[in-house]
């Protein structure tokens, strides 16, 4: 689900619980 930008920051989205999609920061790690 994560994904590389040119700047080689995280982009990307993580599957929340209730199945909706949430931008989390780079700083953050996948649970």
């Amino acid at each position: 689900m994560w994904h590389f930008n040119q700047d080689g920051n995280y982009d990307g989205f993580q599957l929340t619980v209730d199945g909706h999609y949430a931008p989390v920061p780079a700083d953050l790690e996948v649970f």
